[in-house]
């Protein structure tokens, strides 16, 4: 990966800026997305006391150049970009140039960092924002950062720090979803000396086993689906492990954690008719758009984007998504289950046979339709009910549902 010189960026005051650190969590987040657009193959946190008493981030990534090290702890500096034109082509994670400049304002930090170029790295000590001392150290390849006693210096804000309970919720939410977004990356993970999380290098669903458990990755189903103005990859849950809320779900663009309302409706309208009312899709979904179509600089957070048209992406999203359902969850689960009652069946003279010829059929008739309407997107008349009206799909899971609770009275 080629090192890139740290620089003031040129009109910075047009990129979203405001204080990134309101809890641990955010330090984390800040720091492991370095990691990440550093080229790390291993990133290591360790924490003390819900992150109050200490943040570490060790990675085996490019390393800082030692000219550039103090740079970075100035605002509205970066390697990332240059100006707020490079925003429309952006493939790194951070791009404002404030979150190291934020977390030394309010923390203790100390710094370690070498590249591959130098024999010796650079040690810093930063205390409320200002570099206390330097010293060249004998370290190995990558940056280990040290965030200790987050806001010593603003007692008032020290109050407002939730139970560690809660705080360390929300680390740990953060690491589950850079886990999942970076499968490729060694994420292990910390807290008073305890493993937390532990995730080698491996395929997503290994990675969900290790984040959700076995339970739920066994009905996860890998979705890869790639044109040229967008990409969509990961794992879509079965209806069986809908949950009663989102926080299951991660939504990645580009390989950012995001919180999107306009995608999520997308994805739940495309589970309309196998979830049960109230239930949400799980799933880990990346999506790959061009840079130039994605606002990401809407937020000092960047967990919230704009798109530069709403409807297009919906349409898209929702499309793809819900063509995968009913090939993967409709349509197999029905094939399933006729073949089930067709083994059950004794004898084509029996009366048995004569009972549920009707539900049998039933269940094939939907799958005809599907396999029909993709080869007609059309609205066909034989979808409209007596009054025109478009008939309401739910009706496949019902009659699955109706058979299923037959086949268990037999």
């Amino acid at each position: 990966m080629q090192l890139r010189k740290i620089k003031k960026i040129q009109d910075a005051e047009k990129i979203a800026a405001g204080e990134v650190v309101e809890r641990p969590a955010n330090v984390v987040k800040e720091l492991i997305e370095n990691s990440i657009d550093a080229g790390s193959q291993e990133i290591r946190l360790i924490v003390k006391k819900a992150g109050k008493a200490l943040i570490q981030i060790i990675d085996d990534g490019i390393g800082i150049p030692p000219d550039d090290i103090e740079f970075a702890f100035e605002r509205h500096t970066s390697s990332k970009i240059r100006s707020i034109e490079d925003l429309d082509n952006l493939h790194t994670l951070g791009f404002r140039g404030e979150a190291l400049a934020s977390i030394a304002a309010v923390s203790q930090v100390e710094i370690i960092s070498r590249t591959e170029e130098k024999d010796l790295g650079i040690q810093l000590f930063i205390e409320g924002g200002k570099i206390t001392k330097r010293k060249e150290i004998s370290c190995p390849i990558g940056t280990n950062v040290k965030v200790k006693n987050i806001f010593y210096n603003i007692p008032a804000r020290q109050k407002f720090l939730k139970s560690d309970s809660t705080e360390l919720g929300h680390i740990t939410d953060i690491m589950q979803r850079y886990a999942l977004a970076y499968p490729d990356i060694h994420f292990i993970y910390r807290h008073n000396d305890l493993d937390i999380l532990n995730c080698p290098p491996n395929d997503l669903k290994t990675t969900v086993f290790h984040v959700y458990g076995k339970s739920n990755a066994k009905f996860m189903e890998p979705i890869n689906y790639s044109e040229q103005d967008i990409k969509i990859s990961g794992l879509l849950g079965h209806p069986q492990i809908s949950k009663k809320n989102r926080n299951y779900s991660s939504l990645f663009i580009n390989r950012r954690y995001v919180i999107s309302d306009l995608l999520f409706r997308a994805i739940q309208e495309a589970y309309k008719g196998v979830l049960m009312i109230g239930k949400h899709p799980f799933f880990i979904l990346n999506i790959e758009l061009d840079p130039s179509v994605i606002d990401f600089n809407v937020h000092p957070k960047k967990l919230h984007i704009r798109f530069e048209r709403d409807e297009y992406v919906y349409n898209r999203v929702y499309n793809i998504i819900r063509g995968f359902i009913e090939e993967n969850f409709i349509i197999k689960e029905a094939k399933y289950i006729s073949t089930e009652l067709e083994l059950f069946i004794p004898g084509k003279e029996s009366d048995l046979i004569k009972e549920n010829t009707h539900e049998l059929e039933e269940i094939k008739r939907p799958i005809k339709e599907i396999r029909e309407r993709k080869k007609d997107k059309s609205t066909s008349k034989e979808f409209l009910n007596e009054k025109g009206e478009l008939i309401d799909e739910t009706v496949q899971l019902h009659l699955t549902d109706n058979i299923i609770g037959e086949e268990e009275t037999m």
